[in-house]
């Protein structure tokens, strides 16, 4: 698939004698995820508040419940406070957002999937981490 500027940039409108646009990091990895849309990538931007006593133990927690889950190295990337993850599996995605959610309100988490954001993005990678490889569908969560 071919991608036009306006597609990945829909607010990249130069005007006049405008030779610049200013792009935020949502809108780079929107459009990153809009470009591999064909590939199963999906992006978790994450945002690590300034930390305190209770977000530690909040991170603690997180990592602590990630490595149960066998998820070693994400936990590694998280305790890192690496700005985004990168996942080619919808179940392992689906599991780390679940559990950041669950487990550490003061991480904030975006997700962009098959150049979707926000709840579509969700609901998508949602439905691919179910989805039965087999015919058999699993329980998650």
């Amino acid at each position: 698939m071919s991608l036009t500027l306006e597609q990945l940039f829909p607010q990249h409108r130069p005007e006049g004698e405008a030779v610049a646009t200013a792009l935020d990091s949502h809108a780079v990895v929107q459009a990153l995820s809009l470009a591999v849309a064909d590939h199963p990538i999906i992006l978790l931007r994450m945002m690590y508040p300034a930390t305190d006593a209770n977000t530690h133990r909040s991170r603690d927690e997180l990592t602590e419940v990630l490595h149960r889950h066998g998820l070693h190295q994400v936990a590694s990337l998280i305790e890192e406070e690496s700005p985004y993850l990168m996942f080619t599996s919808a179940e392992h995605a689906h599991l780390t957002l679940v559990e950041i959610r669950r487990y550490s309100a003061a991480i904030a988490v975006h997700l962009y999937y098959r150049g979707l954001a926000g709840v579509e993005a969700e609901t998508r990678l949602r439905a691919d981490a179910r989805a039965p490889a087999d015919g058999h569908f699993k329980p998650f969560d």
